[in-house]
This record gives C-alpha cells, structure tokens and sequence, in this order.
C-alpha cells in the first residue's frame, strides 16, 4: 500500500465491502481521508469513484484520484490476524459504522454447516378425565393400618 492522498471526498461501498458487510455497512459517505493507493481490489472496502469530487474549500486545492481506498483491510497469509485502515482523520458516523459493521464481520465466530436434528416423535396429549372429577386432582392413596394423625386441641374460651 502507499499514500494515495489525503482530501475530503465521497467514498462508495466497493463489491469487496457489500460481501464482508452485507446491508449492515453505509453505501457511501463523505471522509476527509488519507486514502491508500495501491490495495489489491479484494482489499479496498470503500473508494472514490469517477462521480467524487474534491470538498475542499479551496478550489483547487487537490485533485480527487479515482480508485484510491479510505478503508482497506489486509489479511496477512498464515495468520488469523487483519489489518484495518481506516483513514478518515475525523472518524465521522457513517466511517464508524463502516469499521464497525466491518469489525463485527471480520470477528463473528465462523460455524460449521449445522445438521438439522432428527425430527422428535410427537408426543400424544394427556387426555383429561370427564365428569364430575374434571379438573381436580385424585384423591390421595390413604393406608387403612397407618395410625391417624391426632385430632386438632380444642381452644379454651
């Protein structure tokens, strides 16, 4: 990568950015940048284009170079590590959601195709009993040789 220049342009999302990112990333924002030249096209995530233009407030002052990268990301070989650039020297919202919606891409944990699990047989409901007894739990089971429970104390008045 090398200096591409460094001005306040329009950016757009490049292929590489809507593949990482999906719909969670800005289409295209404003960045006064250090933009990078050079960046392999798998690498650059957001451009100037033809339709950019300088927005500096004096005329003339910079020429806007087609093609040059405000974000970038660099996967070095071997490594589970990544480079981001993102040389908006403002770090403006849309830049932060850009790196941010890149930063979630680039760590969400990557899953294995899961199986569908076997298919559970149904279960049949319990049916209620009808009657007078529907709804009111069974009496219960009383031991005909188990001694009674003494008899509650009558109160004094």
């Amino acid at each position: 990568w090398e200096m591409g220049g460094y001005y306040r342009t329009n950016v757009s999302a490049t292929s590489a950015c809507k593949e990482l990112c999906g719909a969670k990333a800005p289409q295209s924002f404003s960045a006064k940048s250090v933009y990078v030249s050079k960046a392999a096209p798998h690498e650059q995530l957001y451009v100037t284009t033809a339709d950019s233009r300088p927005q500096s407030l004096v005329p003339g002052l910079v020429e806007v170079t087609e093609g040059v990268s405000a974000m970038s990301i660099h996967r070095p070989a071997g490594t589970a590590g990544v480079i981001l650039h993102a040389g908006d020297v403002n770090i403006e919202g849309a830049t932060a959601r850009a790196v941010a919606a890149a930063l979630a891409s680039l760590l969400a944990p990557r899953r294995a195709p899961q199986q569908q699990p076997p298919q559970q047989q149904q279960q049949k409901p319990k049916q209620q009993p009808q009657g007078k007894s529907a709804g009111k739990s069974a009496p219960k089971h009383v031991d005909p040789q188990a001694p009674s429970a003494p008899a509650p104390a009558k109160s004094k008045k």
